[in-house]
């Protein structure tokens, strides 16, 4: 399925994923590991998988710079 990860700036990147895959293995792919995803409001835990947080084709998720500290 494409996902779409939208930065701070509202920038998108086109994503090719599998519902199985880990938000991880996710990050990963897009170049993006270290960085904070948040979907419907609710941020991504890495061990998670998509189909855990219900992210379907086509979908949205907002990528953040983690804050040092916060």
């Amino acid at each position: 399925m494409k996902i779409k990860i939208k930065n701070p700036s509202g920038k998108e990147k086109n994503l090719i994923v599998n519902s199985s895959d880990l938000i991880s293995r996710a990050k990963i792919n897009a170049g993006l590991q270290g960085y904070i995803w948040k979907f419907n409001g609710e941020v991504l835990k890495d061990e998670k998988t998509l189909d855990y947080y219900g992210i379907e084709d086509d979908d949205t998720i907002i990528s953040n710079v983690p804050v040092p500290g916060g």
